[in-house]
């Protein structure tokens, strides 16, 4: 057996620590892997619980069922609910977790849909195992403001086993997403070069026709106007904080043509890009003007 934890507050107990006096409050948090040890509770606690199964299978009594629970999953109990549980040396299970509570806790599991069950399936992901061992690992160190980090990664966490839990609800394959995400990774990282979209395509193993529909799924955009939408919120960039010419800011943006670089411009924000430069240079003055 292997077991680490965090803890911050000196009150979190076997029956847990409610703080309704501020939004976010997190009690503890740890990892544990009971490979060749059973181990089995009985509780019912006052703050939340998360569990984060990683490995083996866990047998959560959720009602008048036992049900068990694999790897991938998280397993959330409310404030004031029978925790009631085993796991089996030879299942090998492996988890983390986390108490938490705060007057906003349940208002944020609501709004990210993770309130109206027990059992969510996310995939195991090596993101979310990073975003736990830092909670632990600032709880434990306690530099300043340690706990004001922990909570903006809890809220991070959260919000990344709502997204990873519609994904696999809705059917969209998780990886097929990440070959799309690292799409438009590199399409931000080189939006001044020129490539065919059937470049982008092959990078996700896909023919151009179901590329184009799998990222307007993603972005709400095609291919070709996502780059376009990168290259002006980057000219705009340019025109706004140097004095570089409007034909050495199309050259860097990607587009040979200076012209065809305003037209489109144009198209976009409704000034040429010498009129917007004028605009804001005149907003920032007027900054600076008495009323």
């Amino acid at each position: 057996m292997q077991a680490y934890s965090g803890i911050i507050c000196d009150m979190d107990t076997y029956l847990g620590h409610e703080d309704l006096s501020r939004p976010l409050f997190i009690n503890s948090c740890g990892y544990f892997n009971l490979d060749g040890f059973d181990t089995s509770l009985t509780r019912c606690r006052k703050d939340f619980y998360l569990i984060y199964l990683i490995n083996g299978i866990g047998h959560y009594k959720l009602g008048q069922h036992v049900i068990e629970v694999d790897a991938g999953n998280i397993v959330i109990f409310k404030p004031g609910e029978k925790q009631e549980y085993y796991y089996l040396g030879e299942e090998k299970a492996e988890a983390y977790w986390i108490h938490f509570t705060g007057y906003e806790a349940g208002n944020l599991l609501d709004s990210l849909s993770l309130s109206d069950r027990n059992i969510y399936k996310t995939g195991v992901d090596s993101e979310c195992i990073n975003i736990f061992e830092s909670i632990i690992h600032e709880i434990q160190i306690r530099k300043p403001c340690f706990h004001q980090l922990c909570v903006g990664y809890l809220i991070q966490l959260l919000s990344l086993f709502s997204r990873k839990a519609v994904f696999l609800e809705k059917g969209e394959g998780i990886f097929k997403n990440n070959k799309i995400e690292n799409v438009i990774k590199v399409m931000n990282e080189n939006y001044q070069q020129q490539r065919e979209i059937d470049y982008y395509a092959k990078m996700c193993n896909l023919s151009v026709y179901q590329f184009i529909r799998n990222f307007k799924k993603v972005t709400h955009l095609s291919p070709a106007r996502y780059i376009e939408k990168i290259r002006i919120n980057k000219a705009k960039e340019l025109l706004a904080d140097t004095n570089l010419t409007v034909n050495e800011i199309s050259g860097l943006v990607g587009y040979s043509d200076a012209f065809y670089f305003s037209k489109v411009f144009k198209k976009v924000t409704n000034f040429s890009p010498a009129a917007f430069r004028a605009s804001i240079r005149q907003g920032i003055q007027n900054c600076f003007i008495d009323k």
